[in-house]
């Protein structure tokens, strides 16, 4: 299964995937002040409460550079994952035709 997170400036918007089918997914509100390990307890129940035990990888997307490292840190610590991070400089094979590729969110 695959952990996907959207980090947005008002939500974050977590879902888990098993191939194309999306299973399950919640949305909480973005908060800077939220640490790695509040985030970490806060996936942690929503996948007990889905009984969802066999995540193997994660990705996330944000456009908040502070939640997106409290969140790498929580996905380490509670779910023993590294999840890839998209960003500048990922080579996804998807091109992007604009004048400042770096200011697409």
């Amino acid at each position: 299964m695959l952990l996907v997170v959207d980090v947005g400036n008002t939500h974050i918007v977590i879902g888990i995937y098993q191939g194309a089918a999306l299973l399950h997914h919640w949305r909480v509100a973005t908060r800077v002040e939220r640490t790695g390990d509040e985030y970490g307890i806060l996936i942690a129940s929503f996948l007990e409460r889905a009984a969802v035990v066999d995540v193997q990888h994660a990705i996330i997307a944000s456009v908040v550079p502070p939640v997106q490292a409290a969140l790498v840190r929580a996905m380490r610590r509670y779910l023993r994952l590294t999840p890839l991070v998209v960003g500048p400089g990922l080579k996804s094979g998807i091109a992007i035709h604009y004048d400042h590729p770096k200011e697409v969110g």
